[in-house]
């Protein structure tokens, strides 16, 4: 039978590449993705997963306060490993959007902090767009007919627990 780790989705997202590093080459799990930290944590607690993925920090914007937040007060969950992932900027678009046509940038929160410099500096006053994660916003750009970008973010993240 396999193992379950759920990590922060949906699929595409840096949780997901940790979970493959921390899983791999073993194939005896399966990957759930959940659509919020506190959806990891929940799940590994009611015994959906036997282990979740999470960010616990980025070398940009320091600590994911809410992981810490959850870890502390909320879960009594133990952390079992670490996944350093290094992560690139990366401003996406669909193909034919020029820089200089971009509208808005849609991206995870903590992404859209670690780049707002670069975003300010090459879009200037720009309409900056929340999303849940980094994959969910590629998805939107992509989806979209606008010229709107999304932001993937640098830095290091992900740690692994077990309830």
């Amino acid at each position: 039978m396999k193992r379950k780790m759920g990590y922060l989705g949906p699929a595409g997202t840096f949780c997901e590449e940790a979970a493959q590093v921390m899983t791999n080459p073993n194939n005896n799990w399966e990957l759930i993705p959940c659509s919020s930290i506190d959806g990891v944590f929940a799940a590994v607690h009611c015994h959906e997963a036997d282990c979740g993925i999470v960010p616990v920090e980025n070398s940009c914007e320091g600590s994911v306060n809410l992981t810490l937040d959850l870890l502390a007060y909320e879960y009594p969950l133990e952390i079992a490993g670490e996944v350093i992932l290094p992560v690139r900027h990366n401003l996406l678009a669909r193909p034919g959007v020029k820089l200089e046509n971009i509208t808005q940038v849609l991206s995870h929160p903590q992404a859209l902090a670690q780049c707002r410099q670069y975003l300010s500096k090459s879009l200037g006053d720009i309409n900056l767009v929340t999303m849940a994660s980094t994959a969910e916003a590629a998805h939107r750009v992509a989806e979209s007919n606008l010229p709107w970008a999304r932001k993937q973010p640098p830095g290091r993240m992900g740690f692994p627990f077990c309830g």
